[in-house]
């Protein structure tokens, strides 16, 4: 349950396709002001504790920008 200090819900669905049925998770983090701001993250990855979601966001968040700064090759 989602409470004003934040936390996270979880919503699942079953998807039938084929013969087959899927169980498809998305969880939403909530973390208010935290390092100054307020953090909402949709996913379908749980992790065992709220400030995990900032952590790995920023990584990512890191990696992406990473690769856009790196000069290109010229092309010939």
């Amino acid at each position: 349950m989602v409470k004003e200090r934040g936390g996270t819900a979880r919503a699942s669905r079953a998807l039938n396709r084929e013969k087959t049925k899927y169980e498809i998770s998305t969880y939403i983090a909530i973390l208010p002001d935290y390092k100054g701001f307020d953090w909402i993250f949709a996913t379908n990855t749980e992790y065992g504790k709220i400030f995990s979601y900032v952590r790995y966001y920023k990584k990512r968040w890191g990696i992406e920008t990473t690769g856009k700064e790196l000069p290109k090759p010229p092309l010939r």
